[in-house]
């Protein structure tokens, strides 16, 4: 199921939800010959690796409420403000659908049998009790419900504890997990995978891959880490080859819902829209307070200008031919007025390069300017706008 975002392209590979068969015939052939049955493994890491993981990435992300919003390109405009600001509704949803289905811990019972007598029952019963108390099953019902709210899909391993005979359980991370099914209407499990790498930070990088049959579990490394970078042919080693007795892959998937799609995965455009906005009006009211106000045009109410006068009362000539002025016309403002008209100022002959350095003269002669702070004129939505109406004063 593909799912696009509201920044105009797919949001997700149409790889990133595929789920993974194989012809039970091919299976068969490898089953009990490891390097070979890799081989095939392999070609499903790299699929995993390069079409599926991401999408889990962007969903814990989302989770984190680390956004899209977090990654959106800078302003051209270094003054315009640039607030990033992510909802954290993802998380609360997950929050509130995990309270709802495992606030009261999952009850293993044994169903009533009229074969089996009360005492051997009990005993049933008390295996049961110890398994989830010693592999603290609670927990891991809690993880399994995150990891399917937030992604749909989630993984856990059943395994028998070194050195003892006790059985463990324990979440496996869906990004380093998956499970091949045969291509029957069965849909039956037959490989379970689980990789991960170990190193010193980014040094020394070892790939473990763990592949889980109905019988055996077989374990390889590779070195130098992701597996992109690995051909299985030349570094793949087996390490071991361990019966597990359980009769199924130990490795089980779950599902959110037939789509494996995550709660709120679908609502994904919603959260980018509502961040978006709210970061806008964010920018806008910091942009706003930090913006200056510009007046631009020339007073149609202006005095008249004063001129030095002789004795007679004319008009002094400078030696420019003009009549000297000692004060020059200034607006006429009157406090008891209300509005201001500015005329544009004209420009003719094809003053400068471009339309923003002409002011037709025909334009209607009242012009309100207001212009953000070292704007860039570049930057659509901080250009000069200038409005054909009065400034009030009231």
């Amino acid at each position: 199921m593909t799912i696009n975002s509201i920044y105009g392209k797919q949001r997700f590979d149409r790889e990133a939800n595929r789920d993974y068969t194989m012809p039970v015939g091919t299976y068969t052939a490898v089953a009990e010959q490891p390097l070979e049955l890799m081989k095939i493994v392999y070609q499903f890491i790299n699929h995993h690796q390069n079409h599926q993981v991401l999408r889990l990435q962007t969903l814990y992300d989302y989770y984190q409420a680390n956004n899209a919003i977090k990654k959106q390109e800078d302003s051209n405009n270094p003054y315009h403000a640039n607030n990033r600001v992510a909802a954290a509704f993802a998380r609360y949803m997950t929050s509130i659908r995990v309270g709802y289905l495992i606030g009261n811990p999952i009850q293993l019972k044994l169903q009533d049998n009229n074969e089996v007598d009360d005492i051997q029952a009990q005993k049933f019963q008390n295996v049961l009790d110890t398994f989830t108390t010693n592999t603290n099953a609670d927990y891991v019902n809690q993880q399994l419900a995150k990891d399917l709210s937030i992604t749909g899909r989630a993984y856990d391993l059943v395994y028998v504890k070194n050195g003892v005979t006790d059985l463990g359980l324990v979440r496996v991370d869906p990004e380093q997990a998956f499970v091949i099914y045969d291509d029957t209407v069965d849909h039956k499990p037959l490989v379970g995978v689980r990789y991960y790498q170990t190193g010193i930070l980014d040094n020394q990088l070892t790939e473990h891959y763990e592949v889980y049959t109905d019988s055996q579990l077989f374990t390889f490394h590779s070195e130098g880490g992701l597996p992109q970078t690995n051909s299985p042919v030349a570094n793949t080693v087996l390490d071991d080859t361990l019966p597990h007795f359980f009769g199924v892959v130990p490795l089980t998937e779950y599902r959110n819902n037939d789509e494996r799609l995550g709660d709120w995965e679908p609502e994904l455009d919603q959260l980018d829209a509502l961040d978006k906005s709210v970061s806008m009006m964010a920018d806008f009211q910091e942009d706003f307070n930090n913006a200056n106000i510009v007046l631009t045009g020339k007073f149609s109410n202006m005095t008249e200008p004063k001129y030095l006068l002789d004795e007679n009362g004319n008009k002094k000539i400078g030696q420019d031919g003009q009549p000297i002025i000692i004060e020059p016309a200034h607006p006429n403002v009157d406090p008891k007025n209300h509005m201001w008209y500015l005329e544009p100022f004209a420009a003719s002959g094809g003053v400068g390069s471009t339309a923003k350095h002409i002011i037709q003269p025909d334009v209607l002669p009242v012009w309100l300017c207001l212009i953000n702070y070292g704007a860039v004129i570049k930057n659509a939505s901080y250009k000069k706008r200038c409005l054909n109406v009065a400034y009030t004063l009231a």
